[in-house]
């Protein structure tokens, strides 16, 4: 029996843990040696070259872990995606870009065809850029800025939107920028688990303010049912910036007809959408 989370996508398993002492390298080694002793007694042998480990974290001690006396490699990739020890987006990026590129290489975009590029880069290049990213969304600016960017050389691809601004040609292409699309990716995502639609063990939970949520709440009643508030943290950018609290400030001014919406649809239009980061963006 495992001691740690495990988790299984088709013919994938991750073997999660949180490494904090000795204990902790003891027990997810002793899983690992279980579930090579696993595969031997059910004669479903393991492939260890295509095991593969990551380490998360600046603090990560990295230590080598082994199975069937050999050291797993450390890897970079996962489903398509690049993933580094920091959960930074560079690499992802250079990598969108690269992909852009051959789209430029390999076809040409007359006056005509722009649903022709919007559908390459849809279905090719903007899932490299929002690939998990309801927990490790970017936040520094200059990562935002560069993922941007991507799409900013996207629609310079048709000649006769390259010289429009870029809010012209989104417009001309009906696209949305990936700030507005990833807010609302959080927001539909925070709707499914506060609703219970999605079952997601969050570490910490989700922070409600019980001096304002629920049947407790006490003063500021122009506040909707389910307003939440931050999380306290020190010394770490990627959980500062976490799903539960990045969110905190954007759904605490949405109208409580959206909160309380029995639709998930109701979510999703782009114009509500513009004008409310338009406001918080004012406010801010």
């Amino acid at each position: 029996m495992l001691e740690i989370i495990s988790n299984s996508c088709a013919d994938d398993t991750k073997i999660l843990s949180i490494i904090k002492n000795f204990d902790s390298i003891f027990k997810l080694q002793n899983d690992l040696d279980n579930v090579c002793k696993w595969s031997k007694d059910w004669s479903a042998e393991l492939n260890v070259d295509k095991c593969k480990i990551t380490h998360i974290g600046n603090n990560n001690t990295k230590i080598d872990y082994m199975m069937e006396s050999e050291t797993l490699n450390l890897f970079e990739k996962d489903l398509g995606i690049y993933i580094q020890s920091d959960l930074k987006w560079d690499t992802q990026i250079k990598y969108a870009n690269r992909v852009l590129g051959c789209i430029r290489k390999s076809f040409k975009f007359p006056q005509s065809e722009r649903i022709k590029l919007k559908l390459l880069y849809t279905s090719i290049v903007r899932p490299q850029l929002e690939y998990v990213i309801s927990p490790c969304s970017p936040f520094l600016e200059k990562d935002i800025k560069e993922l941007e960017r991507v799409q900013r050389r996207a629609t310079k691809l048709v000649p006769e939107l390259r010289n429009l601004e870029y809010h012209e040609r989104l417009s001309k292409m009906n696209l949305t920028n990936l700030k507005t699309r990833r807010f609302r990716d959080d927001l539909i995502q925070i709707y499914k688990i506060i609703n219970g639609l999605e079952c997601i063990n969050l570490q910490k939970g989700i922070n409600f303010n019980l001096n304002c949520s629920g049947s407790l709440r006490k003063y500021n009643f122009r506040r909707h049912s389910q307003t939440l508030v931050r999380e306290l943290v020190k010394n770490c950018s990627s959980r500062l910036y976490f799903l539960t609290n990045r969110i905190v400030n954007h759904c605490n001014q949405l109208p409580n007809e959206l909160i309380e919406a029995r639709n998930i649809n109701c979510l999703k239009p782009d114009e509500w959408l513009s004008q409310h980061m338009e406001t918080t963006a004012k406010v801010q």
